[in-house]
């Protein structure tokens, strides 16, 4: 018995030992093959400009540059380049891997009925294409490719190893005698913080979108001005402090301490309205939800009733079938309103379930049970029973409603 045991235990571990290599190896190699190529690359670089510098000639500026100011600077430009990586890793991550599972998370939750439907409502492809897996990746990678991060992702690279240069020199500078951080290093360092911590969070969640990896360069970019804003705004040996703790801020929240300091070195009342949002009355939309909708420009139930649902993903982040079922929400809440509240605890959630009791009120064998639910519901609403069997029909044979419908099914389209 224990030796059974024991060959059971060894095909176990072989087992896990196989799953892990399959595991590690394709996320190791395209990453050990760029550090390779950059290896290799460097040396050829630095034979081409020794045959350049030693055939051709330079001019004495260019000579100093990298004769001088290259060795003398080193330390700094090693710290430059480390805290550029580190930055701009997370963002190379999601392009290399998070984007990948994003769009097989949408893939994989469309079957072929659903993808032609989709096709037929949001891009007006009435014919079914021959092969609609490949028509659907090809408008999805056209609209959210990942070549669409690029230019984003090179600002961020840019800014971040410009002003890291900076700040490293100034970091070492610290540790001379007398040595002090600047205002603009200070700033650079606390907008720093938060960028790189901002997309760390992002990156983990798979909630990253290219107006956030725009607001990431545009904070690192606007560092340096704000740390002297507010560095000029408070006592003169609390201007470091004060420009890192503005730059670790989030955009938002600076926007309204700027207003409020100017409203008061005006004169005039700063009246800041919050926004409103219908979307928070649907079940499971709280405010942090709420707020990335508003960023895709949803902010009423009816938008997000016949929006489209694979783009709100995409612009949002949110997982795809989430986005289905509060599309469902709203477009019952359009009918219904604020009773939608009332329906819920009957099985009534949203447009797609209403379809589902309008189905069985249609078929002889389940109707019983169907008019004792539209009953229950009359009771509960006070909305009269041919009332709701109309407002019930007209959410169902919605073409919205169709495509909600079919989304829901597996993949395979079985229920």
């Amino acid at each position: 018995m224990s030796e059974i045991n024991q060959d059971n235990g060894e095909a176990n571990g072989g087992r896990l030992r196989t799953a892990w290599v399959r595991t590690i190896v394709p996320w190791l190699l395209p990453r050990l093959l760029i550090y390779v190529a950059i290896a290799l690359i460097a040396p050829v670089l630095l034979v081409a400009w020794g045959a350049f510098y030693r055939y051709v000639g330079v001019s004495p500026s260019v000579r100093e540059f990298f004769v001088e100011w290259i060795p003398d600077n080193a330390v700094a430009l090693l710290i430059d380049a480390m805290l550029t990586a580190l930055i701009t890793f997370p963002l190379i991550e999601y392009v290399t891997y998070g984007w990948a599972r994003k769009f097989d998370e949408i893939k994989n939750s469309l079957g072929k009925q659903a993808k032609e439907k989709y096709l037929a409502l949001f891009q007006h492809v009435m014919k079914p294409p021959p092969n609609v897996d490949d028509t659907f990746a090809e408008i999805y990678t056209k609209s959210y490719g990942r070549r669409r991060l690029i230019i984003p992702i090179a600002f961020v690279f840019l800014i971040a190893i410009f002003e890291n240069y900076f700040l490293a020199v100034d970091l070492l500078n610290l540790t001379q005698a007398n040595g002090k951080l600047q205002i603009a290093t200070s700033a650079i360092a606390g907008a720093y913080t938060f960028v790189a911590f901002d997309f760390f969070g992002r990156v983990q969640r798979r909630n990253l979108s290219i107006a956030d990896i725009m607001r990431g360069a545009l904070r690192l970019a606007i560092a340096i001005p704000l740390g002297y804003v507010f560095g000029a705004i408070t006592a003169e040996n609390l201007g470091a402090f004060m420009a890192f703790a503005v730059g670790v801020f989030p955009l938002r929240e600076i926007y309204g301490i700027l207003r409020q300091q100017a409203s008061k070195r005006i004169g005039t009342s700063d009246v800041n309205t919050p926004s409103s949002t219908q979307v928070v009355q649907l079940s499971g939309i709280d405010t942090a939800t709420s707020d990335r909708l508003e960023d895709a420009d949803i902010t009423t139930v009816a938008q997000l009733a016949w929006c489209d649902p694979i783009q709100l993903t995409m612009r949002t982040n949110l997982h795809f079938n989430f986005v289905v079922d509060i599309c469902s929400q709203a477009l019952a809440a359009v009918y219904f309103d604020g009773k939608l509240d009332m329906l819920r605890p009957l099985g009534l959630r949203g447009a797609v379930e209403m379809s589902y009791l309008v189905a069985d009120l249609r078929d002889e064998g389940r109707a019983t049970t169907a008019e004792a639910v539209l009953e229950t519901a009359f009771k509960a609403t006070g909305i009269a029973v041919p009332a709701l069997k109309f407002a019930l029909g007209q959410i169902t044979d919605d073409p919205y409603t169709e495509f909600l419908r079919t989304a829901f099914l597996p993949a395979d389209g079985k229920v």
